[in-house]
């Protein structure tokens, strides 16, 4: 299902929970793939995993964890639900988890973005992509079978500066934006920091591991070649490190 606003269409609260009264203890999440739990059982997705501890502890107390994490989805996307869906549900927290979705909004990758870097992120279609640009027999056949063996010979890394992740800047005030607003209407924001596994020495198994990089920040320069950042660039992309400190 396709969305207007925010591509893929967002989990959307039962009408029924939100004529409820507000004596229940609830507890919005927004994020990406990590909160969502893609490829994991629905019990497991850790807004579930919280649910349950919650009811644990509070027994006597009607609880209640709505997951509203979507995988590709970045603060722009939560500000979007949370201003048209969410707020009408009252929760008592959201919390709220983002990090490498955003980071790769500041690449143009031509699988997946079309014209250059905007700071409203319009560039990036994501899995929209598609049907601004459908796959051509090339894209959808030959590539893929081809890729593989000339990607030894026509892709490099590169290790770009922190400067070079410019929505970086977007992240932060669509973050700004989306607490204030949860605080005017009574909610309590949490900012939860997503876990990486970027350092700046890795082994190579883990290196082979971050596939994002190359799928979802790859560029292409001289025709045929294609550059991607480095996994020491993409440790530099975090907001609070700076490289050689």
């Amino acid at each position: 299902m396709f969305d207007p606003f925010v591509q893929i269409s967002p989990p959307l609260l039962d009408k029924n929970s939100l004529e409820k009264s507000g004596k229940a203890l609830r507890i919005l999440t927004l994020g990406g793939l990590t909160t969502r739990g893609v490829n994991l059982p629905k019990e497991e997705s850790y807004p579930s995993v919280l649910q349950a501890i919650l009811r644990d502890v509070f027994p006597s107390r009607a609880t209640e964890v709505f997951n509203g994490g979507v995988e590709w989805y970045t603060t722009k996307h939560s500000l979007i639900n949370y201003a048209t869906h969410y707020q009408d549900w009252k929760p008592a927290a959201v919390i709220i988890m983002h990090g490498v979705n955003d980071l790769f909004r500041s690449c143009v990758p031509s699988e997946f973005a079309v014209g250059p870097y905007q700071d409203e992120w319009t560039h990036f279609y994501g899995p929209a992509a598609r049907g601004s640009r459908p796959l051509t027999f090339e894209r959808f056949v030959v590539k893929p079978i081809l890729r593989p063996w000339i990607s030894r010979f026509t892709s490099g890394t590169m290790d770009y500066p922190p400067e070079f992740y410019v929505s970086r800047n977007a992240f932060e005030a669509n973050l700004r934006k989306l607490v204030r607003m949860i605080k005017d209407h009574g909610s309590f924001p949490v900012l939860v920091t997503e876990p990486s596994l970027y350092k700046e020495q890795m082994p190579a198994e883990e290196i082979q591991k971050l596939w994002m990089g190359r799928v979802l920040c790859n560029t292409v320069s001289y025709l045929i070649f294609e550059e991607y950042p480095s996994y020491v660039s993409l440790y530099w992309g975090d907001e609070t490190v700076q490289p050689n400190g």
